[in-house]
């Protein structure tokens, strides 16, 4: 379905809840490997640049240890942030890529910025960007209120496009006891058949807690992972 494909943008790494089948191992290399201390560096800008032209499709290509680096980097994250207000210039950037790594980081700074996005007057063209900061957002309802109330204004709104299967799915995908109570004021009617299956399929399934990632899929296959699990993901 088309929802279904939008939703896959969002199936870029393990940060947030992907999919990705070539996704690099954990890093294992022994302490004394001169690149151990690599995700200490800086990641220089240019190359910080050169992510935040990567469309959300293709974050899956990227290799875990350099997502790491990035999200380790508070100057990375400054640049990113620079893109979306407009103190960074870059020739080529794409706007939901810079929305992801903020979300990703978790970080509750970027909280306003990913506010700005999230809004009721999403365009059609700009749905990536849309989904990316609510699901970052959802990542920050048990602890930030402004990002709670707005999840909440827009899960009441209810809607049968994309932006309304956008917010079930932020919602179902972290799915700890505060996005639960988010997805139980969600008017169902105002929402497509698979969004309200969503709804039902992660009020059914186990509360996350408070301040875990979405895991990623131990397959590559969304049909073979099990239905609690297959929530916290993307498909392929």
């Amino acid at each position: 379905m088309r929802w279904r494909v939008l939703c896959s943008l969002l199936a870029a790494g393990a940060v947030m809840g992907g999919c990705p089948s070539d996704a690099s191992p954990p890093d294992k290399t022994p302490p004394s490997d001169p690149n151990r201390g690599a995700a200490q560096e800086r990641v220089p800008t240019d190359t910080v640049l050169m992510y935040a032209h990567t469309q959300l499709h293709g974050m899956p290509s990227i290799a875990e240890p350099m997502k790491a680096r990035i999200l380790a980097d508070p100057n990375a994250l400054r640049v990113l942030a620079g893109l979306l207000d407009g103190t960074q210039k870059a020739a080529h950037w794409d706007r939901a890529s810079a929305l992801w790594w903020l979300a990703a980081s978790a970080e509750p700074r970027f909280v306003p910025v990913l506010l700005r996005f999230a809004t009721d007057d999403v365009a059609e063209h700009d749905v990536p960007s849309y989904m990316t900061a609510v699901t970052g957002l959802a990542r920050h309802a048990a602890t930030n209120a402004s990002a709670r109330a707005r999840l909440e204004a827009l899960a009441r709104r209810g809607a049968a496009g994309p932006a309304g299967f956008a917010i079930v799915d932020a919602l179902a995908k972290v799915n700890d006891a505060t996005t639960r109570q988010l997805l139980k004021q969600v008017p169902r009617a105002g929402f497509t058949a698979e969004a309200q299956q969503l709804i039902v399929d992660a009020l059914a399934g186990p509360v996350t807690p408070q301040g875990v990632a979405p895991a990623p899929c131990p397959s590559d296959r969304r049909a073979n992972v099990p239905k609690h699990d297959r929530l916290r993901c993307s498909a392929p």
